[in-house]
């Protein structure tokens, strides 16, 4: 079968008999439209004669987020006045590298360095803001770092039992739900960047790989951190801020997990992941 489709030059693509017939005779004859779900027809075939599934579901992707899973009124504006992180060495945590702040830092002064440091880092990442409630005062307890280079030497288990200690989380059988201290909370700060993933891709040494392949990664890429913690996601008193290019919105978590679930089937996520 003579290559017409859509791959690079260095693509290998391997089809099965019956697809490489089935697909040099509609090509010959230009009477039939390929739906597909198999990427190497789909590499394979032009664009006019072939409809992959997985194109859509990408489509999809970007029609659903972030648009349905923030509000348009929920951009936050970090503060730039009062404590922020601390410039010395102030551990909370050695086994989760977490750090103790002034306790009269407040979250939105926290996001303005955070965003600073995230920029730095250039990684897709997370910050969480642990405070308290004492009398009338907030007091900011501790500050957890999380990116996907820590796997190993901070799983991302140890940042979510973390995050249950403190907000004192149970489940209630009888109501179907959690419940958690209401005089605990968290602002969680999930760092991402579709733009700089997508970038990543652009690279020379990604020369071989298709732009469709691309996309896909990109999306899982993008999407993995709200993933690695989707089982922390609905749980109550956490705000949870998508952080995406500079700007911060507040996520509206219903929306937010009833994607993430959806897009678990395009992406190909395992139900334990």
């Amino acid at each position: 079968m003579y290559p017409t489709g859509n791959y690079t030059l260095a693509d290998k693509i391997k089809l099965e008999t019956p697809d490489a017939l089935v697909g040099a005779t509609s090509l010959i004859h230009g009477d039939a439209v390929f739906i597909t779900n198999d990427q190497d027809l789909a590499n394979a075939l032009p664009e006019s004669s072939c409809i992959y599934l997985r194109d859509i579901a990408l489509e999809w992707l970007a029609k659903q987020f972030p648009m349905t899973c923030v509000g348009e009124n929920d951009s936050v504006v970090p503060t730039k006045s009062g404590k922020g992180l601390p410039t010395g060495l102030a551990l909370a945590s050695l086994e989760l590298g977490s750090i103790r702040p002034d306790p009269s830092a407040k979250w939105q002064r926290i996001l303005k360095d955070s965003l600073t440091v995230a920029s730095a880092v250039n990684e897709s990442c997370a910050f969480f803001v642990l405070s308290s409630k004492q009398g009338r005062k907030v007091v900011t307890q501790e500050i957890l770092f999380w990116d996907q280079s820590l796997s190993t030497s901070r799983p991302s288990k140890l940042i979510l039992r973390q995050l249950k200690n403190h907000l004192e989380v149970v489940y209630d059988r009888r109501e179907g739900r959690y419940s958690a201290n209401p005089k605990k909370s968290i602002h969680a700060f999930i760092f991402i960047s579709l733009a700089r993933e997508r970038a990543k891709l652009a690279q020379p040494r990604y020369l071989d790989m298709s732009d469709r392949k691309k996309e896909s990664e990109a999306w899982w890429n993008y999407l993995l951190l709200l993933q690695v913690f989707r089982a922390c996601l609905d749980m109550p008193q956490i705000t949870w801020l998508l952080c995406e290019d500079g700007k911060a919105h507040i996520m509206d978590v219903v929306a937010t997990v009833n994607f993430l679930d959806k897009a678990g089937n395009v992406l190909g996520w395992k139900a334990e992941r």
